[in-house]
């Protein structure tokens, strides 16, 4: 269950991503927010491990 701060800090993370120009982080943002992936399994991540 969300709860007010958490819904507050993805609208915080959506509006960021709404307005970054950066290409990287905006990725990397929205692989963490749809996948609830963490920061070390994010930078973990080779290409062999991503299955197409």
């Amino acid at each position: 269950m969300l709860t007010v701060s958490d819904t507050v800090r993805l609208g915080n993370y959506f509006s960021y991503l709404n307005y970054s120009r950066d290409e990287y982080h905006r990725i990397t943002f929205l692989l963490a927010i749809y996948t609830g992936m963490r920061r070390g399994e994010i930078l973990g991540l080779k290409w062999g491990d991503i299955g197409f």
